[in-house]
Formats: structure tokens, sequence, C-alpha cells
């Protein structure tokens, strides 16, 4: 009877302190998603010529600069939607100066959510964006979203385990990663909780996803 008692209080015991740390992880990723909606990331901007962005190559390229992921499949939806997209009408026209060209398409990429900003220019195909710091110009800026900005999951498994997740689009050190907490139930009546963090390698990925290219001239 003492050893039954013994196993129930140390049971309980490390029940709390599981919920504790459950509590505690939910509390440290609200806050740091706080802190990431507060702060965001600055929008990677990457100069090339209208050629380079055209072509798979030159955006994977353009992608491994920026340190944003994409798969080979990806690179290439990008670079035939730009292709496609020059003769099209323009979802907006901005014009700034040369020494200001940078920090509008920044500003254009982090109005977009966007993961990276493409830049060329128009007039010269075969030459990155390079005017003079009192030049009025006009550019080509492409806003990729190359990631979802959240995802829904839910599984069963063969033994009728159960679990749901969701999963939220942040930066960390940099690089695009999920923050995906998730509740398991298994076996009917054990519950856990997972808070799990995935960031994406730069290679061909199983699930593809499609990327959009959106077009401001």
């Amino acid at each position: 009877m003492t050893y039954t008692t013994l196993r129930l209080e140390t049971a309980t015991s490390w029940a709390k302190y599981i919920i504790y740390a459950v509590l505690l992880a939910l509390l440290a990723a609200g806050c740091w998603y706080g802190w990431q909606r507060l702060h965001p990331a600055s929008v990677p901007v990457i100069a090339t010529t209208q050629q380079a962005a055209q072509i798979t190559v030159g955006v994977q390229t353009a992608a491994q600069t920026a340190h944003v992921p994409l798969s080979h499949s990806q690179a290439s939806e990008i670079a035939h939607q730009i292709a496609d997209s020059v003769d099209d009408t323009p979802a907006a026209t901005v014009q700034t100066t040369g020494s200001a060209w940078e920090g509008m398409a920044a500003k254009i990429g982090t109005a977009t959510k966007s993961d990276m900003v493409i830049v060329t220019d128009p007039k010269n195909p075969t030459q990155k964006p390079n005017p003079l710091p009192t030049d009025t110009v006009q550019q080509n800026v492409y806003a990729i979203h190359a990631y979802p900005d959240h995802l829904w999951t839910a599984g069963v498994s063969s033994n009728k385990d159960y679990s749901i997740g969701y999963s939220k689009r942040a930066k960390v050190f940099g690089k695009v990663a999920y923050v995906m907490p998730e509740i398991e139930l298994r076996n009917g009546n054990n519950v856990v909780f997972w808070l799990k963090l995935q960031i994406p390698e730069q290679a061909e990925s199983k699930k593809k996803i499609a990327a959009q290219v959106q077009t401001i001239k």
C-alpha cells in the first residue's frame, strides 16, 4: 500500500513538472513570437540582371545570397513567373532615387511579407541596378513568397494515435523556420504536448510549396 501511494505521488509530481514545462515553453514561444512581430527581420534585397532573374540558376543564386532555401522546382517556377510578367501591368509604381532604392525595396518586401526581393533594371537587362545617388530610378521589384505564413497539420497512426498542430513561419538566425506547437493523443488517454522547430534545408523538397511572385515597377 505504501509503495502504491508513493508511485501515485511521484506520478502526480511528474505531471506537475510536465505541465509547468509545457506552460513555460508556450510562454517562451509567445514572447519570442511577440518580439518577432514588434521587430520584424529586414527582408533581403538582391540586385541582379533581368536576364538572370528569368532563369532558374539566376533565381537559385539570388536565393542562396539571401539565405532563403529554394528547391529547384521553386526556383524554376519563380523564373518562369518573372519572365511571363515582364510585359504585364505592374501592381504598383514607385519612384525613388539611386541612394534610396535599396531601402525602398526592403520596405516593399516587408509590406508584402516576402521572403526576399529581387531588383532588376528593365532598361538595361544585362546589367545589375547601379544608379548614381542623385538619379531618379524606376526598377522592377519582384517580391518573392517562397513559403506559406502558417500551416495546420493533423495526423492519425495505425495505433489510433492522433495529433494536431499549427506551424507559424518565423526567422531563426536569419533563416526561414517554422515554430510548431503540437498536441498528440496516444493510446486514447495519454496527451503529449510538443513544441517543434523546423528549418527547411536548401534542397529539393518532397512537399513542393508553390512560390508566388509579385511585380512592382
